[in-house]
């Protein structure tokens, strides 16, 4: 619990990478995560105990993504993420796998539902008699009467004005929540019926089909407006032309796009846990050589012959450029 109450985007990282195993070395979210679990049992050794943390982390994660707190749609987003569409081992501890996917799409299609604007409103009356107060109080014939019966009707006043400025604030924000979901349906509608790259400025079949799946779904997860995203993400790739039955390896898709593209991507805080972003990043920084994919291999903690169906790629790129949103978002 001293772990869960401590969360940030640090130690949601550091959580992820115990359940998959992956390298915690030299992580700043470790040290929230380790010094807990110390206070709790001081005999622990950190060095000797890489199973039982890897389970305590899991544990903290489920609790996460079982409770309805404001980290949860967060550590949802990097689950799904660092999952790598199942083929990261993570069944060894708790099935994280599903309880993320679940609540991923319970926000999603929350964050979607139409909510008519009337129900942030109050139908009550705020209606005052002053004139039966003052008769009832006798008028305002001395002044100690008048000043209690004229403080009660002042009272009443910023009552009315507070809890009806309250409620016109109530009724912006499920307006603006109303505006950006349509904006975002209208946005997600014309980008699958142009059937063309925005950013590469061209249509999706015309693209490599190597690069086709990377570039839709970083496309994909720019359109959105609300995270997590909709459950009819699969469906809006497939619908791009993305081949579900095509595969590439990663390094052929990444070796495919255009260098000025991956130069509009967001790079920052790549790691392990968004794999396909890393290659991207990696590849920027060394250049079209086949030495990238070796140093990526390493940071990625990820086989260098790793292989994706087009759609495959398309929904895992799409996942990592919204969990790398969201963790932005996180940190202002």
């Amino acid at each position: 619990m001293a772990t869960v109450k401590a969360l940030d985007v640090e130690v949601i990282d550091h959580l992820v990478r115990r359940h998959y195993g992956l390298n915690t070395t030299g992580e700043v979210g470790a040290d929230v995560f380790e010094n807990a679990h110390k206070i709790a049992n001081p005999f622990l050794e950190i060095d000797r105990a890489a199973n039982e943390l890897r389970l305590l982390a899991s544990a903290c994660l489920a609790v996460i993504l079982d409770s309805d707190m404001d980290w949860s749609d967060h550590a949802a987003m990097a689950v799904m993420a660092a999952d790598l569409g199942g083929r990261r081992d993570g069944q060894a501890t708790i099935d994280l796998r599903e309880r993320a996917r679940r609540r991923a799409a319970q926000s999603g299609e929350a964050l979607r539902r139409r909510r008519p604007i009337s129900t942030a409103m109050s139908n009550a009356s705020g209606k005052f008699d002053f004139v039966e107060k003052l008769t009832a109080e006798g008028g305002l014939d001395d002044h100690e009467t008048a000043t209690v019966v004229l403080s009660d009707i002042a009272a009443k006043i910023t009552m009315e004005l507070t809890k009806a400025r309250r409620e016109a604030r109530n009724a912006v924000v499920a307006l603006i929540e109303h505006i950006d979901m349509k904006d975002e349906e209208l946005e997600l509608l014309w980008w699958v019926f142009n059937e063309a790259s925005e950013t590469r400025d061209k249509a999706f079949k015309a693209l490599k089909p190597a690069e086709r799946g990377l570039v839709a779904g970083v496309e994909l997860a720019k359109k959105l407006r609300l995270l997590p995203g909709p459950t009819s993400t699969p469906a809006l790739l497939a619908r791009m032309g993305v081949s579900a039955k095509t595969a590439h390896a990663l390094t052929s898709a990444v070796d495919a796009c255009d260098s000025d593209w991956i130069r509009t991507l967001n790079l920052v805080d790549v790691n392990a846990l968004t794999p396909v972003h890393a290659a991207l990043a990696e590849r920027l920084r060394v250049g079209k050589t086949t030495k990238w994919a070796v140093g990526w291999s390493s940071v990625a903690q990820c086989d260098v012959e790793l292989e994706f169906p087009e759609h495959g790629l398309a929904v895992q790129s799409y996942l990592e450029a919204v969990y790398l949103r969201s963790r932005a978002d996180r940190q202002g």
